[in-house]
């Protein structure tokens, strides 16, 4: 005949949603290495010691105008969000406003900042700012109706200055995401709470916000609460009913 046993039971869900790996949120300041950026070419570089720097020692430095070579970038994976946010300091070492004299014309020292080649950021001095040598902040936040975000996404810094001579200062890098699925909510109940040995339990999903994937671990602790007189004429009283079973939900 079965015998029926009291048990404390446990169930630890995982539950996951299938969202590609990504490496956001990312951050860096430059304090320690180069923090994954890849210099465009000649006028681009990770400066250390350079009291340019917005802040801490260390910085990325841009200048003039000379495409690719005067840019730095790195690939981000974006894939699965609504919005991703761009934020940065920033600081000017020589840049100069537009200059007008008859027909000729110097346009303003600039820079850019570029999604897949794309800009999405135009910052031209004596616009956006109008002081060199002084640190700046910017956030740039895009939303996946107006781009296309996907796992290999190129962010790009680009400077437009003028002159080899005219310097822009970049720190403080960082990168976010947001999605606006919300989370499932973990929620199962069984049919039978006091099972016999071998007795199969089965279990309802009531999860929220439709889960589309389930990992289950369920800990199973099983005591005895006291030890019977029937017990104790068996001789059976130690307690070493203790056992894991793990359950693999369809």
């Amino acid at each position: 005949m079965k015998q029926q046993i009291l048990f404390t039971l446990s169930m630890l869900f995982y539950i996951a949603i299938t969202n590609a790996q990504t490496n956001l949120p990312y951050f860096t300041d430059f304090e320690t290495d180069s923090g994954g950026w890849i210099d465009g070419g000649s006028a681009s570089a990770r400066v250390t010691n350079n009291s340019n720097s917005p802040q801490g020692d260390n910085s990325w430095e841009l200048r003039d105008d000379i495409g690719n070579e005067s840019s730095f970038y790195q690939n981000f994976n974006l894939s699965g969000y609504d919005t991703v946010s761009i934020s940065f300091s920033y600081q000017s070492n020589g840049f100069d406003p537009d200059f007008r004299w008859f027909i000729f014309y110097i346009a303003a020292d600039a820079f850019q900042v570029k999604l897949d080649g794309t800009r999405v950021l135009l910052y031209t001095f004596d616009v956006e700012w109008d002081r060199n040598n002084e640190k700046n902040t910017v956030t740039i936040t895009l939303n996946t109706d107006d781009y296309n975000f996907t796992s290999n996404s190129e962010i790009r810094f680009e400077s437009l200055a003028n002159s080899f001579n005219d310097l822009v200062y970049f720190d403080e890098i960082s990168v976010t995401g947001t999605n606006s699925v919300t989370r499932p909510e973990a929620d199962f109940t069984a049919d039978n709470t006091a099972p016999f040995t071998d007795d199969i339990v089965s279990f309802t999903d009531l999860s929220d916000y439709t889960p589309t994937t389930w990992r289950g671990l369920f800990q199973v602790l099983v005591l005895l609460p006291m030890l019977t007189e029937r017990l104790l004429a068996r001789k059976t009283q130690k307690l070493r009913l203790i056992r894991q079973v793990c359950i693999m939900l369809p």
